[in-house]
């Protein structure tokens, strides 16, 4: 008899958040230390994995651009969200793959001369707008959003005194603490996750 480490009703919740994002069962290693702790790795990059272990989640890659993420969760729909995280920034770069091969026109896209520089005052204005945008999306999905406020808030006071780059760090930083604390549902972080890309991928215009 085999033995039973984590029930297959939790296994298959894993199953299915691979598969929901579209990604191939066959392509990654499940190996189950309790029935609440794991790791998941990605078979064709070893640099793929997410790890639950003793309430410490580590993954990598994280979203945003960011190479790894940290922390530590208190559930078990917490960890599912962790999942869905890490499967959406993983799908981005496999979905990317080597950018070196494609020819891109930088010409095509909107970017700063200089991350460091600061939000001018029209570009705080467009920023803060997009932020209120994000909101009204997250009440349409019947969230809610009472703590996301004041984060929304802080935020939109920093962007007049720190970088664009730490701006945008600041806000992928809240949103991912969102996915975390579940004050985003699991359900909905594709969703939101998607949204907050197509919004902010430029500060200088409104979309």
């Amino acid at each position: 008899m085999n033995k039973v480490i984590m029930l297959p009703i939790r296994q298959k919740k894993i199953a299915d958040k691979i598969v929901a994002i579209g990604l191939n069962l066959n392509d990654f290693i499940f190996t189950p230390t309790s029935n609440d702790w794991f790791e998941l790795r990605y078979k064709q990059n070893d640099f793929y994995y997410i790890k639950i272990i003793n309430g410490q989640y580590t993954f990598q890659p994280a979203q945003g651009g960011l190479r790894s993420a940290a922390g530590s969760i208190k559930s078990w729909e917490a960890s599912l969200n962790c999942i869905e995280i890490w499967l959406i920034g993983l799908k981005e770069n496999l979905e990317i793959g080597n950018p070196w091969e494609t020819k891109f026109d930088f010409n095509e896209a909107n970017y700063f001369d200089s991350y460091q520089e600061l939000l001018n005052d029209n570009e705080v204005q467009i920023f803060s707008i997009k932020l209120d945008s994000f909101v009204n999306k997250l009440e349409s999905l019947k969230i809610e959003t009472s703590e996301i406020k004041k984060d929304i808030e802080h935020i939109k006071e920093m962007s007049s005194k720190i970088s664009k780059k730490d701006i945008m760090l600041l806000l992928i930083g809240n949103v991912t603490g969102w996915f975390f604390s579940a004050l985003i549902p699991s359900d909905s972080i594709n969703t939101v996750w998607q949204f907050v890309k197509n919004l902010f991928s430029s500060l200088t215009a409104i979309k």
